[in-house]
C-alpha cells in the first residue's frame, strides 16, 4: 500500500460505512449530482447576493458559511481578471 493511503483504505473498508451504488457503477456515499447542482447555482451569485445572505443569516455559523462562499467567488473573479491581464 502507498504511504498515506492507509487511513483512506481503513475508512472505505470499515464495516460501518454504508455505500450507495449511484452513477455508472461509481461508489458514492452521497448524491453527488445534488451537490454538483448546488455548486453550479452558487457560482452564479453576485457580491450583492452573497452580502444579502450574510446579512440575513440566522446564526453566526451560517454567516461564516456564506462569507466563505463570497470570499471564494471573489477570489475566482480576481483570478479571472489576472489571467486576462486586467491587473
Amino acid at each position: 500500500m502507498f504511504p498515506g493511503y492507509q487511513d483512506l483504505f481503513d475508512f472505505i473498508t470499515h464495516p460501518d460505512v454504508i455505500w450507495n451504488q449511484n452513477i455508472k457503477g461509481v461508489i458514492s456515499m452521497c448524491d453527488t449530482n445534488k451537490y454538483h447542482q448546488m455548486y453550479q447555482e452558487i457560482k452564479t451569485l453576485n457580491p450583492d447576493e452573497t452580502l444579502q445572505l450574510i446579512m440575513e443569516s440566522e446564526s453566526k455559523e451560517e454567516q461564516d458559511f456564506f462569507g466563505v462562499i463570497g470570499d471564494f467567488l471573489l477570489q475566482q473573479k480576481q483570478k479571472e481578471l489576472i489571467n486576462r491581464n486586467v491587473f
